[in-house]
């Protein structure tokens, strides 16, 4: 059987190894995988980490135990830097008690 654990920051200690071990779980599949440009990325790391993971990013982590299954994150879309491109029925999303979830946002120059 698995959890869900919502933890509310990349900086949460509790979860840092679980927070390590997803962001090297999207290195695998964005960067080696499916080959993705992502900007900003440090290789050396071997971890995906981009514009979306701030201070104030929610994480939702799917585990067994303390091994990571899957993750999604959510993010403030009150920032402007940290809106989502895309409208939502046409005007940007940003709202001060909305969070969007970021599923594999590919990013696009």
């Amino acid at each position: 059987m698995f959890d869900v654990h919502v933890v509310r920051s990349r900086s949460n200690t509790a979860y840092a190894a679980q927070l390590d071990d997803m962001f090297r779980q999207r290195y695998d599949v964005f960067i080696r995988k499916l080959k993705w440009d992502i900007p900003g990325v440090d290789h050396r790391l071997g971890r995906e980490m981009d514009q979306f993971d701030g201070p104030d990013t929610v994480y939702l982590l799917v585990m067994d135990g303390s091994a990571v299954l899957g993750a999604s994150r959510m993010v403030p879309t009150t920032e402007p830097a940290r809106r989502f491109p895309h409208p939502v029925h046409g005007r940007p999303a940003r709202r001060q008690r909305c969070l969007g979830v970021v599923q594999g946002a590919r990013q696009t120059r």
